[in-house]
């Protein structure tokens, strides 16, 4: 098939057309023997083939909507991936914070006990938490 400029409603627009026509110059090869016009048989079943697969292939290739579809999932996907990572390296951050400040309050406790306690034993002051 073919496009050429036409009129439609009184505005030029693209119409398919057939490359055979003979607007064209187009003329089908006539075989004149017998070993012609097999050959001309078989050139018109490959191109009949050749047509025929391509149409096929255009029918089963999935259309521009579902390939946009599926590429804004993909997107949705990686996004919330993304943010899935940042709160879990939010959350283990906080929870290092609070460890760190555990640690130092129970060191900063353990130092005060034992000025008042000199000769006392020392209290250990464990800090349990989100595990």
């Amino acid at each position: 098939r073919g496009v050429k400029e036409g009129l439609k409603d009184g505005a030029p627009c693209p119409v398919e057309v057939d490359l055979n026509h003979a607007s064209f110059g187009f003329r089908n090869i006539v075989g004149k023997d017998a070993a012609s016009k097999l050959r001309v048989k078989r050139m018109t079943k490959k191109i009949v083939d050749a047509d025929r697969l391509w149409s096929e292939q255009a029918e089963a290739s999935p259309k521009i909507e579902e390939l946009e579809a599926r590429a804004l999932k993909n997107e949705q996907q990686l996004v919330a991936k993304e943010e899935s990572a940042k709160n879990k390296k939010k959350k283990k951050a906080k929870k290092v914070a609070v460890h760190q400040v555990a640690e130092t309050v129970a060191v900063d406790a353990n130092a005060a006990i034992g000025e008042f306690a000199k000769d006392g034993p020392v209290i250990e002051l464990v800090f349990q938490g989100d595990q």
